[in-house]
Formats: structure tokens, C-alpha cells, sequence
């Protein structure tokens, strides 16, 4: 069986997420990466064919737990480049349920336009007396995760059951010439857009981490545990609680602002915990590690967090600036990790944002690459596993293990 992973807009950070966790999966899987957001994962056996359903409902589980990955992809079966529509007009024959198919087409790679595939399918479809609908990518030659997940065109909808409305057809470009198969399922960006755009309290200033980034977190942490403790003792309006909390984990967070504790209990409550999960600490004091070792009751902890990133930046930082970010956002930084670095209780695991600043010119400034040597002093050993940012922004976050 073969596996395809269409990773998100930070494939790196998605390909560490799934190394994270794919030990979750009752499967033996081996990776490679097939393009750079296209990671293939194999397992022993050479059968193609639709696994059983319990395997599918672990797949299925799988893509709910991951924030980096887009589509699951089972692949069918690998062809020349000059074989790519007749192998699609045989999977498309497997797939068509009482003479009707709801299909679209996603291509990575240069192997072909997804259009004049999807066209051509719909007319030897017809002309063979089978009714097919055909959907077409809105932008380029892959299908978002919206245009699949509303047309219904993966195996598995918002439920972990088969559903035979449709199908993604899926293309990539390999080595050999190209792989073909279908999708099984897709990220629920309904139940994303929920979580991001109707919290009762949102935070437009400091709390915009997105869902998606938290849940991601949460796995680099967790890994593949399914037990524990994560906390976030900077846990402004509760995002990473929260995703936490929904992954089936005890989640706990705290921060210094009463006004934060107050939002963060409104939206754990909005989404179906306890205000009792959130208190007001200071995450620099001895005290917030006294308080989260009472909920503790013998299972590992892991912390969590994305501290203060400094003040909303609207331009790169000129020189003298750029010291002052630093000076401004390192005290608090070098506290809490010396607390930590003190206490008896230690995490299994820490996940933490160290932002990093553009810079005028070229170039940006690092609050991890500034504190690093620090860190080590304090006998940590850390690494930067991916930076998460956006063209937009003057503001990245580098995501750091910290042990």
C-alpha cells in the first residue's frame, strides 16, 4: 500500500509533524519525499488495494490529528507518462457507482493539464453510457482542500465512513513517470474556520496563532503518545489548550493578563471544556510549575507555547531597532527557561515559538539564534524544526524543541 501526503504551505513543518506521529498508524510505513510538498509513505506490503476498514478509519483519524496535511492520497498504481489517461479511465471505471460519477482532477508535477484530463475523462465516460460531473481546479492544476471537501470528493467525509458521492483523482509526477490514485480524505476545513473565525474571544493582537499551527504543535510535543499532559503557560486567548484538548489530551494554560485568562476560559467553555482548565500565573515564577505538577497524577507533561512575539511590527527593523526587539523580548524568554531549568518537575517534550523579525535590506534577526548559547548553558539541547511564516508578515515564528 502507498500513501501520499499533500502537505500545506510549510512542508518542511508538515513532514516533521507526520515523522512525529505516524507511529499512531497500525501500519509499517516507510517515507520519501516524491516532490517538496509531496511526501510518499509505503508500507511492506505491495497490494494497491483498498485497505480494510479498520485501516481506513485509522487513516482517516490520522488526517483529523495532523494541522500540516492537506489531502491523504491512496495510490492505485504507477504508469509511463504516456499511459496517465488510460490508467485514469481504469480507476475511474473502479470508482463509478450506478453508472454515475462525481469526479475532479489534481496534478502535481509537469505531467499533464488536470483540465484537458478531466475533459477528456467526461467525454469517454459518457460516450461509454455512464453519467460523470466533472469539477475543475479554480486556480492551477490541484483541487484546494475547500473545492474537494464541499463537492464531496474524497472517500471519507466528516466522518470516519465511506462515502460514494465523488472522487479527487489524484496525478504525481514520479521518478518512473507518474502515480495515480485517489483521495481519502480531506483536512475539515469547516470545523478549522469554525475554531478560527468564531471564537467568542478572539485576540486580533496576540492571539493569532492559528489552529492549525497549534495542532501541529501539539503532535511535535506529543508525538506518539496517546496519554499526557500539555500545558501552555502563555496561553493567551487558549488556542493551544484547546486543540489539545480536542486531540484527546488534558490541557491546562495560564498567563499573567487577567484580561487573556478571562478569554481563554470563554472559549474553552465555547468549545466544550473548563474554565478550571486556565488560571492567572506568572510563567516566569516557580509557582507555575508548582501549579501544573497538581495535574499532573503521574503522566508525562509537555509544555507548549507561544510566548510574547514583541510588539505588531509594520515595517522590517532598521539595526538599532532590531537590538532593541531583541533587548525588549529576551528577558522574559531567559526567566522562564531558568525556572524550568531549576525545577524538579522537567517536561518530556517542549514546543516553543521563538519569533524571529525581518530586517531592512535583507536578512532577519533570530531570538533563538541570540539566545542559543544561553540555552545551552542552562543545559537545554534545542532546534529549530521549521519556521513557520507568512510573505505578508514582518513578524516569523521559528518552532523550537526544546529537552
Amino acid at each position: 500500500m502507498q500513501l501520499v501526503f499533500i502537505l500545506g504551505r510549510i512542508p518542511t513543518l508538515a513532514q516533521r509533524e507526520i515523522e512525529a506521529v505516524v507511529a499512531t498508524l497500525p501500519l509499517s510505513l516507510v517515507a520519501s519525499m516524491v516532490q517538496p510538498d509531496v511526501l510518499l509513505l509505503k508500507s511492506e506490503t505491495d497490494s494497491n488495494e483498498l485497505p480494510p476498514l479498520d485501516i481506513l478509519k485509522a487513516i482517516f483519524g490520522f488526517q483529523q490529528r495532523l494541522g500540516g496535511t492537506l489531502k491523504i492520497v491512496l495510490i492505485d498504481r504507477e504508469v509511463k507518462l504516456n499511459g496517465v489517461a488510460s490508467g485514469l479511465r481504469t480507476l475511474a471505471d473502479k470508482s463509478t457507482q450506478s453508472g454515475r460519477l462525481e469526479f475532479g482532477i489534481s496534478v502535481y508535477g509537469s505531467v499533464a493539464g488536470a483540465s484537458s484530463l478531466g475533459l477528456g475523462l467526461k467525454k469517454a465516460l459518457k460516450a461509454s453510457g455512464a453519467s460523470a460531473r466533472y469539477v475543475q481546479p479554480k486556480e492551477g492544476q490541484a483541487m484546494s482542500t475547500a473545492q474537494v471537501w464541499h463537492n464531496h470528493l474524497a472517500y471519507f467525509g466528516d466522518r470516519d465512513q465511506p462515502q460514494n458521492k465523488g472522487r479527487e483523482f489524484v496525478i504525481i509526477q514520479s521518478p518512473n513517470g507518474a502515480l495515480l490514485g485517489y483521495t481519502l480524505t480531506v483536512q475539515n476545513i469547516d470545523a478549522y474556520a469554525k475554531r478560527d473565525f468564531e471564537l467568542p474571544q478572539p485576540d486580533a493582537v496576540s492571539g493569532m496563532l492559528p489552529p492549525k499551527l497549534a495542532q501541529t504543535m501539539v503532535n511535535l510535543a506529543t508525538q506518539e503518545a496517546k496519554t499526557g499532559v500539555v500545558y501552555d503557560p502563555f496561553c493567551g486567548n487558549g488556542r493551544v489548550v484547546m486543540e489539545a484538548a480536542l486531540m484527546g489530551f488534558e490541557s491546562f494554560g495560564s498567563d499573567i493578563s487577567p484580561e487573556k485568562v478571562s478569554a481563554s476560559q470563554a472559549n474553552l467553555k465555547w468549545a466544550g471544556g473548563a474554565e478550571s482548565q486556565i488560571w492567572l500565573q506568572d510563567a516566569t515564577q516557580p509557582n507555575a510549575i508548582r501549579q501544573i505538577k497538581t495535574k499532573l497524577h503521574s503522566q508525562d507533561l509537555y509544555v507548549v507555547a507561544e510566548p510574547y512575539l514583541g510588539k505588531p511590527l509594520r515595517a522590517a527593523l532598521t539595526e538599532s531597532e532590531a537590538n532593541d526587539w531583541l533587548t525588549e523580548l529576551e528577558e522574559l524568554y531567559v526567566q522562564f527557561f531558568t525556572v524550568w531549568s531549576k525545577a524538579e518537575l522537567k517536561p518530556k517534550r517542549m514546543i516553543i515559538v521563538f519569533p524571529k523579525a525581518k530586517k531592512q535590506g535583507h536578512g532577519s534577526v533570530s531570538l533563538y539564534n541570540h539566545l542559543i548559547d544561553r540555552l545551552t548553558k542552562l543545559g537545554y539541547t534545542s532546534s529549530v524544526l521549521a519556521c513557520y511564516e507568512r510573505p505578508d508578515s514582518f513578524v516569523a515564528r521559528d518552532i523550537v524543541q526544546v529537552s
